[in-house]
Formats: structure tokens, C-alpha cells, sequence
């Protein structure tokens, strides 16, 4: 039987915080600690313990590579089932029977990004004088995970997960003392609490950088060279926070909830498709932010180059705590599109074949080796199983199961946070999530796709950027595509099919003003690759620590 929703809420990190700061309700967050405390100090074999959760999502998983989703509609909805599973485990520890994951808020505060409770190596319970270790600050491993044919996966028992600037690079010997000598020059946490928040600031609220006329903002300077000034072009898919805006306008579950599918949607519909993006983008953005890639931006340092937080791999993720915090914001994320297209109810809309050709739309089927309960080929459906959580009679969660979160074998709803002024409240009667963010859907000249990117030319995640000259002949970055990945693509079974990256660039009237060029084939793009390690390193740009590529580039 499901529980009341009305009581099985999940409020912001940040509300339970001022609940115990205000001595209004201590025991809230207190309980949360207490329950992530419970279920880390199980035996490593329990499957209720942490680390057997968090070896589901990537290491040491099924055949190593675990069984989560990504690049598939199964996205949302397989973390959503992990979610609740993990919630589960929490309410069995004694005094916890009433927990819920908290959302961490990441849009909440520009200037405070990451909450003090993640941050902060102890903690202390209301009515106690003595702290405890903090179990969402870092997780210890009771138990080795990785293989030992690929050792940058490799970690053993008693190792801690870290964040950036940090490196958690250890399976091997000169691996460790790389590690051991980088992290005691970042060994100072306060002034590593300093680089993580600067960098979050910097992805979560990073903008376009132009020149413009005063006065004329986004047109081009007069030929008599009038003096400009720097201003901020349209944020549009560049921050964090316009990410998460735009993919609630998303006009269909497909692509809302994946890269692969919202991709095949551009291209079919070009001008049309506005400035949609998937939820699965800031996702990946919120990843790399805290495993350890640099944005260089207002709140500058130079780039920390070998900074590798577990954050930052699939592999890896989910031993950092921060993880369920970060995908329960994700999860709400998805409830908040439901509610705005009136989407709450199964089944969701899942785009069919090409009607010509009868190839199923990209991000519907299983490729490449399939993860555990699969097999290659297989049609991913609202009938789709969410290996390996189980309903309370043993037969495993569907999409269709989990698309209502109120109701069935799930029953939570989410507190107010930050996205609610996406939501519904918004919506007059009878007007479709589209009339909601008129801003994102403004005209569209053109576009362009960058594709020639492979995940196999690199060992773990990336970013790519995407950089034209402006109307004074400035090179600034227009774009970015964050790309989750892991260290070791060759066992990896959710991804060996799609090993190419593509992404892509929408030109609104305003942006092309602002660039060199008077139409969109004008524009010369440049591509450029942030990664820790990469068979191109010796192309790499001895300034920007970026490395410089030619890959294909067309007009949509």
C-alpha cells in the first residue's frame, strides 16, 4: 500500500536547515543524518547498507557497470525508482520510519549554492554536546570496488570519496601518489569549500559574455567605431539555471527526458524546436560542477587541472552522498514538467519509429550491451522494467509504476523550492506548458550541429565548448555540453553504441547580432574539449588548458 503523500513530503535541504536553525523543528534533519548514518554503518552485504545502493548506479554493479540509465527515456524514471528504494532503506533505521530525502535547491541561492550540511565534516544533533562524523559531508568504502584491467575505476576499502578541487584517482601506485601530493596542495577544506562554491557559482548562473553599442543592446557597433561596452547576451542553455527552465518546457516525455532523443528532436524539427533541452543536460552539468571541472568565470582562480571528485563519473557517483541529494532535486525537477503538461497520470508519450524507415526513435531501445534484464534491441516502453527495484509483492517497477509519484507503491509529493515559479501556478486554464516560458520559445534563425565528438577519444567525462567571434572580433564561448561519462567505455554496457556526442547551437535573432557574421552559415564556430586525460592531449591549448578539435560542423 502506498503512503499519504500529504505526509510523506520532501521538502529542500535548505528548509530542514532553517528548521534546525531556528530550533523550529531540529528533529527533521536531524532524523536525515541519523537514517544515512544508520544505513553506512550496515555490513557491506546487507541490502539495505550504503554501499550496496550505491553500487547499483555504476561500481561494482552488475558486471561492473551497473544498472542505471542514461541516454534513454528510462532516465528520469530509473533514478526515480532509485530514489524511492534508497528511501526505503532509510525508513528501517530505528527512529527513521518517517524519513524522506531532502532535495538539495540548486537554484535557491546564487550565492550560497551548496548548503553548510554537505559541506561540514561533523554534526551535531539538537540537545547533544558532542558531534558525529557527518555522513553527507564524504563516504568511507567498506569494501573495494573496480576491476583491476582498468585501474582508474579502482578503489579500495577505507577510501573516501572526494569533490573538487580534490583528485580521487587511486588504483594504482603512481596514481595514489599523484593523488596524495595533489590533494595536500588542496589540502586546506576551507579554501576548498571556496573553489567548489565559486565553481557551482559559476555553473549554476554562468552567462554569455558580448559586447554591444550603449544603448543598443545585442546590435552590432556602427562602422564608425563607436565605442561598445560589455553586456550579457540572452542566457539562453548556457547556465545551469536556464537549463533547468528550458527543459520544463520540453513539449513531450521523450525528449524531456534525455540528451539522445531531445537531439533526434531538433534535428527533425530545427527552427521549431526553439530552445528545448533535456532534463539529462543540467544534470550533467550539476555532475562535472562537483566531480571537478572548472567554469572559468567571474569568480575566477586559474583552472585546476587534475581535480577528479567522484562526482564526476558514472562509475563512481553515487558513493558521494551528495548524489541522492542532487537526483532528488533531478526527480522533482521531472514532477514539475509533469504537473505543468498535466503529464502526472501513465502512460507517458514515448515518440514512435520513423514511419519511413521503421528505426525506432533514438533514445527508445536498448543499444549496444545491454544492462542487467536486457537485451540488445529491446523496445523501451512505459512497460519498461526498472532493474533492480523491487515493489513490495517482488515484481520489478515499471515507468508506468513510477509516473505517478502520489499515488501506487510510491506516494511522496515534493515541498516549495526554487522551480515552482516554472510550474503550474503559472498556467491559466486550458494553456499548455509551451505558453508558459513565451522567453524561451522566441524566434529562431538558424542552427547548427557539431557532431565528430566520440567518448572513446577520452577516458572519463567531458565538456564541450563552443566559442565564435563576436562583433568586435572577440572570441567568446556561445555553448557547452556537459557529457557524463565513464572511465572505462569498453565495459561499458549502456553506451558503446553511442559513443559519438553531438550538440548543438540555436541562433535567435539577438545572438546573431551579437556575433560576427551576418547569417548563421557566417558564423565560424570552434570547438574545444575540457578533459582530465585525452588522446588528443597533444593538441592541447597551452592557455586555456583546452583541447582543440575539428569535428563536423552543419546548418540545421
Amino acid at each position: 500500500m502506498s503512503s499519504d503523500p500529504s505526509k510523506r513530503v520532501r521538502h529542500s535541504i535548505q528548509y530542514l536547515e532553517s528548521l534546525k536553525t531556528t530550533g523550529e523543528n531540529p528533529q527533521v534533519l536531524d532524523n536525515v543524518i541519523k537514517a544515512f548514518a544508520g544505513i553506512q554503518a550496515l555490513p557491506p552485504t546487507d541490502p539495505n547498507s550504503y554501499q550496496t545502493i550505491a553500487g547499483y548506479h555504476g561500481q561494482p554493479g552488475k558486471d561492473a557497470v551497473g544498472y542505471c540509465h542514461h541516454g534513454d527515456i528510462l532516465f528520469p524514471a530509473w533514478h526515480r525508482a532509485y530514489l524511492w528504494h534508497l528511501e526505503e532503506a532509510l525508513r528501517t533505521i530505528p527512529g527513521c520510519e518517517d524519513v524522506t530525502i531532502p532535495f538539495w535547491d540548486e537554484l535557491m541561492d546564487e550565492n550560497e549554492p551548496i548548503p553548510e550540511i554537505f559541506t561540514s565534516p561533523t554534526y551535531t544533533c539538537h540537545g547533544e554536546l558532542e558531534s558525529q562524523p557527518n555522513p553527507l559531508y564524504s563516504y568511507t568504502l567498506q569494501q573495494g570496488i573496480g576491476t583491476e584491467d582498468y585501474e582508474r575505476s579502482l578503489k579500495a576499502e577505507g577510501y573516501k570519496t572526494v569533490r573538487y578541487p580534490q583528485s580521487g584517482l587511486v588504483g594504482n601506485e603512481e596514481m595514489r601518489e599523484h593523488s596524495k601530493a595533489f590533494n595536500a596542495i588542496y589540502g586546506d577544506r576551507d579554501q576548498n569549500l571556496i573553489y567548489l562554491k565559486n565553481n557551482l557559482k559559476q555553473w549554476i548562473n554562468g552567462t554569455i559574455q558580448l559586447t554591444s553599442v550603449p544603448g543598443i543592446p545585442l546590435d552590432k557597433p556602427d562602422k564608425d567605431g563607436k565605442t561598445v561596452k560589455e553586456t550579457r547576451l540572452a542566457d539562453t542553455k548556457f547556465s545551469v539555471k536556464s537549463r533547468f527552465e528550458a527543459a520544463l518546457t520540453a513539449p513531450n516525455y521523450t525528449t524531456f527526458s534525455n540528451n539522445t532523443s531531445m537531439g533526434q528532436w531538433i534535428e527533425d524539427h530545427k527552427l521549431k524546436a526553439a530552445d528545448y533541452i533535456s532534463l539529462e543536460s543540467p544534470h550533467n552539468a550539476i555532475h562535472l560542477a562537483v566531480g571537478g571541472f572548472y567554469e572559468k568565470g567571474d569568480y575566477s582562480a586559474d583552472v585546476i587541472v587534475g581535480a577528479n571528485g567522484d562526482m564526476g563519473e558514472s562509475d563512481t557517483a553515487a558513493f558521494d552522498p551528495i548524489f541522492f541529494f542532487h537526483h532528488c532535486f533531478i526527480d522533482c525537477a521531472f514532477w514539475m514538467w509533469q504537473q505543468k503538461w498535466k503529464k502526472q497520470k501513465a502512460p507517458l508519450e514515448i515518440l514512435g519509429p520513423d514511419p519511413e524507415t521503421g528505426k525506432p526513435f533514438p533514445g527508445t531501445e536498448i543499444v549496444g550491451l545491454p544492462p542487467a534484464g536486457y537485451k540488445r534491441g529491446d523496445p523501451l516502453t512505459n512497460k519498461s522494467q526498472l532493474f533492480p527495484f523491487a515493489k513490495p509483492d517482488g515484481s520489478i517497477f515499471t515507468l508506468n509504476d513510477v509516473t505517478d509519484i502520489r499515488g501506487g507503491h510510491l506516494g511522496y509529493t515534493y515541498g516549495t523550492g526554487s522551480l515552482n515559479k516554472f510550474g503550474p501556478a503559472d498556467l491559466p486554464a486550458g494553456m499548455s506548458g509551451m505558453m508558459a516560458a513565451p522567453e524561451m520559445l522566441r524566434p529562431l534563425l538558424g542552427g547548427k550541429k557539431i557532431s565528430g565528438i566520440s567518448r572513446a577519444d577520452y577516458e572519463g567525462s567531458f565538456v564541450v565548448r563552443i566559442s565564435a567571434k563576436d562583433a568586435q572580433g572577440n572570441m567568446v564561448e556561445i555553448a557547452r555540453e556537459p557529457v557524463l561519462s565513464r572511465w572505462n567505455l569498453e565495459s561499458c554496457d549502456n553506451c558503446q553504441d553511442r559513443l559519438e556526442v553531438a550538440s548543438y547551437v540555436r541562433f535567435s535573432e539577438a545572438k546573431l547580432k551579437a556575433l560576427e557574421g551576418d547569417t548563421v552559415d557566417e558564423v565560424k564556430l570552434v570547438v574545444e574539449v575540457q578533459t582530465r586525460k585525452g588522446v588528443l592531449e597533444d593538441r592541447k591549448d597551452a592557455e586555456t588548458g583546452l583541447i582543440l578539435i575539428e569535428p563536423t560542423i552543419e546548418t540545421l
